[in-house]
């Protein structure tokens, strides 16, 4: 059985990249590197045995699982505005029957996915689509919840790359989260047009179109 850990990262959180790999280089699993939109990032510090797929779209955080589909039985999805902690929360993981998300309720597309137990992927182009499908993509799939389990949200934000960001946090690792702050009326709109594209999408071939 082949396992590793796969890194999604992109030309938009490319600050984060450096530290999230550094804090996890000691771990024995194999590493594979995803970056969306063509971006190609400088990984001339990273010392260690890696794998890098540079994908042509943005696929956001499924382009990532779906590569890792590609190379491993079982892999660990993290996305590159994550921090380790302690990397033996890997071997935890692994040691861990099935798919395990580290969110309760399936939040942040982060975990460990077994490959046959996974559906098939669409390819994702726009943000709200990436978001309507975060806690739905594995509709119908098994999977349990990592203990301690990594906050949706807190009420802790700080300053960094020079774009305040919520801080989830547990023992094993910390998530660095974007945040959007808009209007009611803004909210709305996203909301009908997720429930509007979620009521009207087809997949075809792993491209996903709107009715």
């Amino acid at each position: 059985m082949k396992r590793g850990i796969t890194i999604t990262t992109s030309p938009y959180s490319k600050e984060f990249l450096r530290p999230c790999l550094e804090s996890l280089k000691d771990t024995p699993h194999d590493i594979l590197i995803v970056s969306n939109d063509n971006f190609t990032p400088d990984l001339s510090y990273f010392d260690r045995q890696y794998d890098l797929v540079v994908n042509d779209w943005n696929g956001w955080e499924l382009a990532g699982i779906m590569r890792g589909k590609e190379r491993f039985d079982e892999q660990i999805h993290l996305m590159d505005t994550t921090l380790i902690k302690d990397i033996t929360m890997f071997d935890k993981l692994f040691a861990l029957e099935g798919n395990v998300v580290l969110t309760k309720g399936n939040f942040h597309y982060m975990g460990k996915f077994v490959t046959k137990e996974l559906p098939n992927l669409p390819i994702v182009h726009d943000k709200i689509l990436a978001v309507y499908l975060e806690v739905r993509w594995l509709d119908g799939f098994k999977y349990t919840e990592f203990t301690p389990d990594l906050p949706v949200h807190t009420n802790v934000f700080e300053e960094i790359h020079g774009m305040k960001r919520m801080k989830l946090e547990n023992e094993y690792m910390i998530k660095w989260k974007g945040t959007a702050w808009v209007s009611e009326k803004e909210k709305a709109e996203i909301d009908a047009e997720s429930i509007k594209r979620g009521a009207g999408v087809i997949i075809e071939e792993n491209v996903v179109r709107y009715l």
